[in-house]
């Protein structure tokens, strides 16, 4: 990049921030008209089922077309600049047919509303974060340096508070959609829209893949946030498994070996689950890192996640002037002090 102009590279940069734009646009023009399509063929099979006239064929293949085709759309679409908007608004409506299709009544509302809040931590991160992330970027100092270039990292209270919130997020993924430990709070009527003959292990895959919906995408947060707050690779996994360890150990000690099968085999499930969280978050944080690779970033895709502050500003940074005790950094619209010693 030394030997290419500037004035090439801001035409690259300007020609990569309106190919990332069109592409997000019309990725998500075609997965909202997907998602609207299922809407309205899930109104037709359920009132098909309700008026006890059976599940027409039409319907019957039409509903696992629009299951399968927009889940595996975002692994068929390739493209050579792909931004982490583009990825994210694929898979938000990429699993939204699954929801739509496997749903009762406002239950469909859960993953809009556990995305919601997905990218709403990510804002909230970035904005509480940017000054360290700047520094971090610009400045070396003796306990931490840019992670990725050989240095080392230095822990801080901020990180309990990430594996905090991300545990919060297990969980509720994992017990926000029903009580996984029991198959029989799962609602079966939505599973009739696809297999109108009762099945036990079909349906169990389809709401099995239900439940995982939500983890895909807790496992393309977690790897944007790594990425993006320079952070240590698996470094928030690492911190979350000690944590729950603690939780661990408290499903251990709430082992029953008295009282009915069901109060049982609930405290021995919810310690199975909670014992074998390890190799789980394990699985979902390489799955993260998997589906976010060769990823592009652009002022448009900070726009879009929500990076409030644009990190685009430190290619401009001038020069440090160290100045008594404090470290100023000098830039065109930056003249904000980022570390005082």
């Amino acid at each position: 990049m030394c030997g290419i102009p500037f004035s090439t590279r801001r035409q690259e940069r300007k020609h990569l921030f309106h190919c990332t734009r069109a592409e997000v646009w019309e990725a998500g023009r075609a997965e909202v008209g997907e998602d609207v399509f299922v809407s309205g063929a899930t109104v037709y099979s359920s009132l098909s089922l309700q008026w006890k006239l059976g599940l027409p064929l039409v319907a019957r293949v039409l509903n696992w077309t629009l299951l399968v085709v927009p889940s595996m759309l975002p692994y068929i679409a390739t493209s050579p600049y792909h931004t982490t908007s583009s990825k994210l608004l694929m898979y938000i409506l990429g699993f939204a047919p699954c929801f739509i299709l496997l749903s009762i009544s406002v239950e469909g509302l859960f993953f809009v509303i556990y995305s919601a809040m997905l990218l709403c931590w990510v804002v909230l991160e970035k904005v509480m974060r940017y000054p360290e992330v700047l520094s971090q970027s610009k400045l070396e100092d003796g306990k931490g340096k840019k992670v990725g270039g050989g240095g080392s990292y230095a822990f801080n209270v901020g990180d309990v508070r990430l594996a905090l919130v991300f545990l919060f997020f297990v969980h509720l993924g994992f017990f926000g959609i029903g009580n996984v430990a029991s198959i029989s709070s799962f609602y079966l009527e939505p599973v009739y829209r696809l297999i109108p003959v009762f099945n036990p292990f079909s349906m169990a895959t389809l709401l099995l893949y239900k439940l995982l919906a939500p983890y895909v995408m807790l496992s393309i947060i977690l790897a944007y946030l790594n990425h993006a707050l320079q952070l240590p690779p698996f470094s928030l996994l690492l911190v979350s498994l000690c944590m729950s360890d603690v939780m661990t150990l408290m499903f251990f000690y709430r082992v029953r070996d008295t009282g009915s099968w069901l109060q049982i085999g609930e405290s021995i499930t919810f310690f199975f689950m909670s014992s074998l969280l390890f190799l789980f978050s394990a699985g979902m944080s390489a799955l993260g890192e998997w589906l976010m690779k060769d990823t592009v970033e652009t002022r448009f895709e900070r726009f879009v996640v929500g990076f409030v502050s644009d990190v685009a500003t430190t290619e401009r940074v001038g020069k440090v002037v160290q100045n008594g005790n404090a470290i100023r950094v000098h830039a065109s619209g930056v003249g904000d002090e980022l570390r005082k010693k």
